[in-house]
């Protein structure tokens, strides 16, 4: 049975390529819906994203987690704590996470955007190859968030 690795995964993001480009906020989603899809997968042994930086030249791939001048993009965030909604019942959200180094903590806490402010809806603990699950009351269009440790993820709104 043949084995995949996913190379030179991506989304150019808008801006800077105004032609190709979808926004950032919508590249942080797929970081996160893309490395759920990788880790359900069972053939797909690694996916890679492409690329770290975006390239000098608009022509070429913007595509980066951070742009040129090494602004953070939030697929930065998206990068380091993936998360994806998987499924939708009603209200019920079925969350899925990923804490690439999971030694630095065995715990996520998930919140939601409250007005201006973050609230906790769950702490949940991580496995040992480091996912999570979480199914909790969350309104479509809910923005969420993960924090693991220091790290804080990405923004991620709701179906």
């Amino acid at each position: 049975r043949a084995r995949v690795w996913l190379t030179e995964y991506g989304y150019q993001t808008n801006p800077p390529d105004h032609i190709l480009g979808v926004s950032q906020s919508l590249q942080a989603r797929y970081i996160g819906e893309a490395a759920y899809q990788a880790w359900h997968s069972p053939r797909i042994d690694m996916l890679i994203q492409y690329l770290y930086r975006d390239e000098p030249n608009v022509a070429r791939f913007q595509s980066g987690l951070v742009t040129i001048g090494n602004v953070r993009k939030p697929s930065y965030a998206a990068f380091q704590l993936p998360v994806a909604e998987i499924a939708r019942r009603g209200s019920l959200a079925t969350l899925w996470g990923q804490v690439r180094a999971p030694s630095n903590s065995s715990l996520v806490h998930v919140q939601r955007l409250l007005g201006t402010r973050w609230v906790g809806v769950a702490v949940k603990s991580v496995s040992r190859d480091g996912y999570w699950t979480l199914t909790a009351r969350l309104a479509p269009f809910t923005v969420v968030r993960v924090v693991s440790g220091r790290l804080i993820g990405a923004e991620l709104r709701l179906h």
